[in-house]
């Protein structure tokens, strides 16, 4: 796994890379953001995840990245901690991991 540069990550975004996105589910002080996009190279991945504070402009998303193949980001999402936020709430991760149940052919060994 390895940090993925997000500057300028809203110009480098194709649509058609998109496999996964999500926010909370309404607008609040406070919301997340989470993407998973195919990389240019096949078997990466792109993880982004997103915080937003309302008190600024809604394009003002503090973001980090990762890239990960295929086998890391199974690590990742059957990991027992990945789906719980913070505050022990269910997370925007949590919308992840339930999406790659269905998704990935490795989502039989899903918990």
């Amino acid at each position: 796994m390895k940090d993925f540069k997000v500057n300028d990550i809203d110009k480098q975004i194709r649509l058609s890379k998109i496999i996964f996105a999500y926010t909370t589910t309404q607008i609040e002080f406070e919301m997340e953001r989470i993407l998973l996009l195919e990389s240019d190279k096949y078997g990466e991945y792109i993880l982004l995840e997103g915080y937003h504070c309302s008190c600024y402009d809604f394009d003002e998303v503090e973001w980090e990245g990762w890239l990960l193949n295929e086998e890391e980001l199974k690590k990742l999402v059957l990991s027992k901690n990945f789906g719980v936020g913070f505050d022990g709430d269910i997370s925007t991760r949590n919308k992840l991991k339930h999406f790659c149940r269905y998704y990935f052919d490795w989502a039989d060994k899903f918990i």
